[in-house]
């Protein structure tokens, strides 16, 4: 995957609350590049290699984020929401909430202030948002207590509907870039793996 036109970055890690369930996010600079891997040889392959150490069916999708997601992902504990707004909410309330979460935990300790969310493709109203943290505990400090943290959180709550899981990304694999500088679409385009161990 490393050396097919357009792959830039993957990162990959186990859950913190169930450590049989993997995550993989890979970085493309389009959806043409993804979908012209997805149709060679080598795609085969590293299907392949994946199915083999799944314990069942996987969950994949593509994921245009707004916003960098790279430095949520490159911190010690990456915090994976996904979410959709409940019934007689819509998109502006969905991200109001959000922003809300990202502006009053803004300080916390173990908070890294760059998060960012992003739509699922062809899932309308299905988010993923991303954040990062030192440590799954340091999530839980400013949330559980009283102030901002939690009051925003709340917020969200009544607004979406949503999971949570805290992950240990690696950077896994990366493109050699040399001095070139290599375009990106202002919206990242990430296909986001999830599925269990064997």
């Amino acid at each position: 995957m490393a050396k097919a036109k357009g792959f830039v970055a993957a990162y990959r890690g186990f859950e913190v609350e169930d450590k049989s369930i993997h995550h993989m996010a890979c970085l493309w600079q389009s959806a043409e590049d993804l979908k012209n891997f997805q149709s060679s040889p080598e795609y085969k392959e590293f299907d392949s290699r994946v199915k083999a150490v799944q314990a069942g069916p996987g969950n994949t999708v593509r994921v245009k984020f707004v916003g960098d997601p790279e430095k949520p992902f490159r911190c010690l504990t990456t915090e994976v929401v996904t979410g959709r707004p409940r019934s007689g909410k819509n998109f502006d309330d969905l991200i109001e909430a959000t922003q809300g979460v990202f502006s009053a935990l803004k300080g916390a300790p173990g908070y890294y202030p760059s998060p960012t969310y992003g739509e699922v493709v062809g899932r309308p109203a299905t988010y993923y948002i991303i954040l990062g943290w030192h440590t799954p505990e340091d999530h839980k400090n400013p949330v559980t207590g009283s102030g901002q943290g939690k009051d925003a959180v709340a917020k969200f709550t009544d607004v979406v509907e949503h999971s949570i899981a805290h992950v240990h990304l690696d950077m896994c694999q990366i493109r050699a870039l040399g001095n070139s500088r290599l375009k990106v679409d202002s919206m990242p385009l990430y296909t986001v793996n999830r599925w269990e161990t064997r």
